[in-house]
């Protein structure tokens, strides 16, 4: 059976679908991933087919419209802005390569910004599973991933009123903020479901919440242990654990940065991902200055940002302090006495997944509901939103990460929690099922 992973996103959107991918492989699928073309050699690495999608979310990032979406932290309308003008120029070009990679697929795994592939396979008439690294499933438990609940505190199935308007609001704002992103893009994606699929126009409910209404399967790749699936969940969606990706087979790392982590006393480990925002040259002056305060050793990952691409050493020189490009997490986390980053869905699990502490500081999206989650789970400190990161907040985070022994031990146990799931195991364990009953379906009609 042919499976078509549709990726659309950041290296942590593909990064864990090329984990999927192995183990699908492994159970004896015939795989190919199609995700953003820049990412072809991190198939290649490990032996996965891969089709090139035209679209290349760092230069995206990198534009002006892109910055201002990374520092749109939890403003659900900055964030819609964001997405539909990064979105209009390009959007119809990649749903056409979209639907050429999945022309022969038996079954198709789709992330939540690949979600061109559930009309495909709708059309094609094959299975279409979701996956997302955040919870976008409705629920009563808590809000959309970009929203603070003003209910903090309030047990929200306790049956009180105060419960009940817990309730309430939450599943309200599901609703909202699904209709909010679906309804702009509705005459696009109607267009293209009449002239490509020969498919007829959906109607004003957003598709999301049709998928959720339908029980149709989703796939949550982050821990149990980490964000507990509420109670309002269907047996469709399944909390698998993180899907991890070990470094390439044969992969070392350089001789410096091998060095530098052997030193003792081991080093902070800063970076923000993907985050590119128009500030960089003032998030690495905070993090030098934070270091400085804190007297730590620190290494600083330079990511999509660039960070420390200038002459860092001249106003660092009594840091000390590495600037690494690419390293893998699952290496490096390991070895750091606390993990400095922006809360994305994958960071945050190779951090928690390492035992080190964590401080997050979230731009946008889901990365304040992980910075939440990290806080309520003793794993770090508070969450420290962009806006407002300064020196002193960060250098307190900081000393609180590798002091406190309360957030060491905490690091510690989740970690234990996390080692002891096999997040790839059990997505492959839940697709092959779904799949055997879409054919014992096909067989009985």
């Amino acid at each position: 059976m042919r499976i078509v992973i549709v990726a659309v996103g950041s290296r942590g959107d593909v990064q864990p679908c090329v984990a999927l991918a192995l183990g699908l492989d492994q159970a004896g699928f015939e795989v190919r991933i199609a995700a953003p073309a820049r990412f072809r050699g991190l198939g290649a690495e490990h032996g996965v087919a891969f089709d090139g999608l035209p679209i290349d979310p760092s230069a995206l990032l990198e534009g002006d419209v892109g910055r201002a979406w990374v520092e749109s932290g939890r403003s659900p309308t900055a964030f819609r802005r964001g997405l539909l003008d990064m979105a209009e120029p390009m959007w119809e070009r990649l749903a056409d390569a979209i639907l050429e990679a999945c022309m022969d697929a038996d079954a198709v795994v789709y992330t939540t910004l690949g979600s061109t592939a559930w009309h495909v396979a709708q059309a094609h008439k094959v299975p279409a599973i979701q996956a997302t690294f955040s919870p976008v499933n409705p629920t009563a438990a808590f809000p959309p991933m970009l929203l603070a609940s003003p209910f903090k505190g309030i047990d929200p199935w306790q049956r009180t009123p105060a419960g009940a308007l817990a309730r309430s609001y939450h599943r309200a704002s599901h609703w909202l903020f699904a209709q909010m992103l679906w309804l702009p893009l509705r005459r696009w994606v109607n267009h293209w479901r009449r002239t490509r699929l020969d498919l007829p126009a959906l109607g004003l409910t957003s598709p999301a919440l049709q998928v959720a209404h339908d029980g149709e399967p989703l796939l949550c790749a982050f821990s149990p242990a980490v964000l507990p699936p509420p109670r309002d969940w269907g047996p469709n969606v399944v909390t698998t654990g993180y899907w991890f990706l070990p470094p390439a087979p044969g992969w070392r790392p350089p001789d410096r940065v091998a060095a530098f982590l052997a030193a003792d006393p081991p080093p902070v480990s800063i970076g923000i991902g993907s985050m590119t925002g128009r500030r960089p040259a003032e998030f690495v002056a905070i993090a030098v200055d934070a270091l400085r305060r804190t007297g730590q050793r620190g290494v600083l990952l330079s990511g999509w940002a660039h960070l420390g691409s200038g002459d860092i050493h001249a106003t660092a020189a009594d840091v000390d302090l590495l600037v690494a490009d690419e390293v893998p997490h699952d290496w490096l986390l390991g070895r750091v006495s606390a993990a400095v980053h922006h809360g994305g869905a994958g960071t945050t699990g190779a951090s928690l997944r390492a035992g080190a502490p964590t401080v997050i500081i979230p731009h946008f999206a889901d990365q304040p509901l992980w910075g939440d989650r990290v806080h309520a789970l003793g794993a770090g400190p508070a969450p420290i939103p962009r806006a407002q990161l300064t020196p002193a907040r960060l250098a307190h985070a900081i000393a609180a990460a590798v002091h406190d022994e309360r957030i060491c031990t905490r690091a510690v146990a989740v970690s234990e929690a996390i080692n002891a799931e096999d997040g790839v195991g059990r997505a492959v364990e839940h697709i092959t099922s779904v799949l055997e009953a879409a054919t014992e379906a096909g067989r009985t009609t």
